[in-house]
């Protein structure tokens, strides 16, 4: 005699599939928002917390692949912590690949959502130069095309921005901070880095100094 497929059953996976499904929506929202504005403690607490919850979930409802996901997501995140919360290259490829692979897992699975958009996590080129004015126009047009610009008026606010999160490139009057001193500060900020800064060294005149 065969055995028939119990209709109710069906339906419960996949109702317990869709949990799981919203959960990891969750999760890429929380990761979009981030993307949006500044990585912040708050936000890397709450796509901590979104995660751990898709962890639980895809585990008690038997979603293996979610799970999978969910662990390299929280192994990723947890050395984001190990870094002093700091995001290098690295584990900004590494996130990306997995929320991009948890979007893909969630339309397999006949998600009835629209389909996320994971544009990466835009790293800011920092503006270091003495012509307050004259970085926040070139802030504008580099935004313009797309790249996330931030001037720093002085000294101490770019060390703050460097201890905070390294830039994907650096802008730098070879004057910034005093005559000739921005070559001193990029070199000084570049030290015991494995993957140097990339740098442009900007000057109002002529000058010799080699760059």
């Amino acid at each position: 005699m065969t055995e028939h497929p119990d209709p109710s059953r069906d339906r419960l996976k996949h109702h317990f599939a869709q949990r799981v499904i919203h959960q990891a929506r969750q999760v890429l929202e929380v990761w979009q928002r981030l993307q949006r504005s500044e990585w912040n403690d708050a936000g890397m607490a709450e796509l901590t917390e979104a995660n751990l919850r898709l962890l639980r979930y895809a585990e008690r409802f038997e979603q293996i692949e979610h799970a999978q996901l969910a662990q390299s997501i929280g192994t990723s995140l947890d050395e984001v912590v190990e870094n002093r919360g700091r995001l290098n290259s690295t584990l900004i490829a590494r996130l990306n690949q997995a929320m991009q692979r948890l979007s893909r897992t969630g339309l397999r699975h006949s998600d009835a959502f629209e389909q996320t958009f994971l544009p990466p996590l835009r790293k800011p080129v920092y503006l270091a130069l003495q012509d307050a004015q004259r970085a926040e126009r070139l802030a504008q047009q580099l935004d313009f095309f797309g790249l996330a610009a931030q001037a720093l008026g002085d000294e101490l606010a770019f060390r703050a921005a460097i201890s905070e999160r390294h830039p994907a490139a650096i802008v730098m009057d070879v004057d910034f901070a005093g005559a000739g001193a921005g070559l001193e500060l990029a070199n000084s900020v570049q030290e015991g880095l494995e993957q140097k800064i990339p740098l442009l060294f900007f000057s109002h005149c002529d000058t010799d100094t080699p760059t």
